[in-house]
């Protein structure tokens, strides 16, 4: 299981932060410019 917990942006990176199975807590990143080109891209 995956537990999202927040998120922050800086300088143009969105970082995720998230437990998983009740053990670990992990963060992943991403441009944020990367993301949205994504979803503007892939709408569904």
């Amino acid at each position: 299981m995956v537990f999202p917990r927040g998120n922050v942006v800086i300088d143009g990176t969105l970082s995720g932060y998230y437990g998983g199975a009740g053990k670990y807590v992990c963060a992943a990143t991403c441009p944020l410019h990367e993301l949205a080109g994504h979803l503007l891209a892939h709408p569904f």
